[in-house]
């Protein structure tokens, strides 16, 4: 027994050294190489693979003591470098505790490629809109944008006015981002996008949020079939508020999902869509002994309008008394 707890203990050891190593060279790398590089990229997959070990080094290095304390670094460039790197790994892992070191380098006085990958790990993390939101006035283009990417990935609607102007801005780069920055937000980009069509903005405008809202529609439609509940609930609300027709067969599969709420946002989405199918659903909801679900079905039912007349009628012959007071 003792023999093999010494063994476990010697390859938990040596498991950590290895990490230890690892994490060393990663952060080496971060440091010299170009950041996009094929060697930047293989040092934040490395990162990535450590998982926590490699998050608490990298929020604590997003201080400047840490390179006095741990590993001191002559050159300002390679503490950007390093910098750089962390942003993006510790957005890409929606690591929260590192949201107030991330927050630091929205300042002006750090270069302008640091500042807006710090705003896009915070849009990644969810975290500190209001530090956001003060540079939505800034006068560089890509962080204006950025900013306004990570405050629609919070649903905060400050920077939507930034978002649907990039989208037909004159520079392409900056057009292009705004496309990609949408799609990476997901259902949260539909209130934004939607609201081109509201209010007044110009032809142009309209022509690029119709653009993304059908690409985004694709997007939207494989998320109904993915793992995460939330996900598939918020695929489907989103689009019901887009209206697609592409979306109602897809969105008619999960009617039949595991999930209650999965299944009621389905068959919302679909009873604005003025589909049966989804009609259907909600009046049967109202025989449901859940008083929360025959709640979200009367809420449903009001919304879709003149398209549940026909059920109306038929509802109210229903021998089931909570249908018929439904």
């Amino acid at each position: 027994m003792r023999k093999a707890v010494t063994l476990i203990a010697g390859m938990l050891l040596v498991g950590c050294a290895g990490a230890g190593k690892r994490l060393e060279e990663a952060m080496d790398k971060l440091a010299w190489a170009e950041p996009g590089s094929e060697i930047w990229g293989e040092a934040i997959k490395e990162l990535m693979s450590l998982e926590r070990t490699a998050a608490r080094t990298l929020k604590a290095a997003l201080d400047e003591a840490w390179f006095r304390d741990e590993t001191f670094r002559e050159y300002p460039e390679e503490r950007y470098g390093i910098w750089l790197g962390a942003a993006e790994v510790l957005g890409r892992m929606k690591y929260k505790a590192a949201a107030d070191g991330l927050k630091e380098f929205l300042k002006r006085s750090y270069p302008d490629g640091l500042r807006i990958k710090a705003a896009w790990a915070l849009g990644e993390i969810g975290a500190h809109a209001d530090p956001l939101a003060d540079h939505l006035g800034d006068p560089d283009p890509y962080m204006r944008l950025e900013v306004a990417i990570a405050l629609c990935k919070m649903d905060d609607g400050r920077g939507d006015s930034v978002l649907l102007a990039s989208l037909a801005s004159g520079n392409e780069k900056v057009a292009r981002r705004a496309r990609e920055g949408l799609r990476e937000a997901r259902y949260h980009a539909v209130g934004p996008l939607l609201s081109a069509f509201k209010d007044g903005w110009p032809e142009e405008v309209r022509k690029k949020a119709r653009e993304v809202l059908d690409v985004l529609t694709g997007d939207l439609i494989e998320a109904l079939k993915g793992s995460d509940r939330n996900l598939r609930r918020k695929a489907a609300e989103a689009l019901g508020e887009i209206g697609d027709g592409r979306a109602a067969d897809p969105l008619a599969e999960r009617l039949g999902d595991r999930d209650r709420s999965v299944r009621m946002a389905a068959a919302t989405a679909l009873s604005k869509m003025g589909d049966g199918r989804g009609i259907r659903f909600l009046f049967s909801a109202l025989g449901s002994r859940d008083e929360v679900v025959r709640i979200h079905a009367i809420r449903a039912l009001v919304d879709a309008g003149d398209a549940v007349v026909p059920e109306l009628r038929k509802g109210l012959r229903d021998p089931n008394f909570l249908v018929r007071c439904g």
